[in-house]
């Protein structure tokens, strides 16, 4: 029997997506401790796929209707990269102003985000290919949730004329090569230290880069 389910996104869902991004930041729990604006800085990793490509955006409910994880993607991998930019700019003119009056947990947050960002553009990841893939799930919703975003976003991707897509995922040292997503068709392409989670939750956490083709896909 079925679990969980997918269904399109309907106002008031970006609420729903903020609420499961602060929830589950630190590696599916939520921060120890509060971080001055918060709300706009997750904002940026969701703001271009609910606003501009929204067919891709779905949320995850269980049988009882309850917001269990979200799916957020992108095909335009160019029209992503130029959107994030530019609210990037706009975020970092904010911090750069109210910097002097946060707290030093959140400036310690932001300066290791900073870090991370600047690697990622430093060295990009996904073998080239546009169409990406975001998901967060509660614990209670891995299985099935899995194989229904897999298979909804590789319908999307493949009627977008494209033929595989990648996505990133914070994990711990012992699954930084991603193996444990090959049951499904995923291969890893790419991994690197996790600065951010490594040095707020004092262990090695990975940010791990897998690519799947879609006729790979196996669930």
């Amino acid at each position: 029997m079925r679990e969980v389910f997918l269904r399109p996104q309907r106002p008031g869902d970006d609420a729903r997506i903020a609420a499961l991004q602060k929830r589950t930041l630190m590696l599916g729990q939520p921060p120890p401790q509060p971080i001055a604006d918060l709300d706009e800085y997750l904002s940026l990793f969701r703001s271009y796929y609910v606003t501009q490509e929204p067919d891709a955006t779905a949320i995850v409910v269980d049988r009882q209707g309850r917001t269990v994880g979200y799916m957020l993607g992108a095909t335009d991998g160019e029209a992503c990269d130029h959107w994030t930019r530019r609210a990037a700019l706009k975020l970092a003119a904010r911090w750069a102003g109210r910097w002097p009056s946060y707290d030093a947990y959140t400036r310690r947050f932001y300066a290791l985000r900073l870090r991370d960002a600047y690697e990622v553009v430093r060295r990009p990841t996904g073998a080239g290919v546009p169409a990406h893939l975001h998901w967060n799930l509660l614990p209670t919703a891995r299985g099935w949730a899995w194989r229904e975003i897999l298979r909804h976003f590789a319908g999307y991707v493949r009627s977008r004329g494209q033929s595989a897509f990648y996505g990133e995922m914070a994990v711990e040292d012992r699954r930084k090569d991603g193996s444990f997503l090959n049951w499904v068709g995923f291969r890893c392409v790419g991994s690197a230290p996790h600065h951010t989670l490594t040095a707020l939750l004092g262990r090695p956490i990975w940010r791990v880069t897998v690519l799947l083709k879609i006729e790979d896909l196996v669930c």
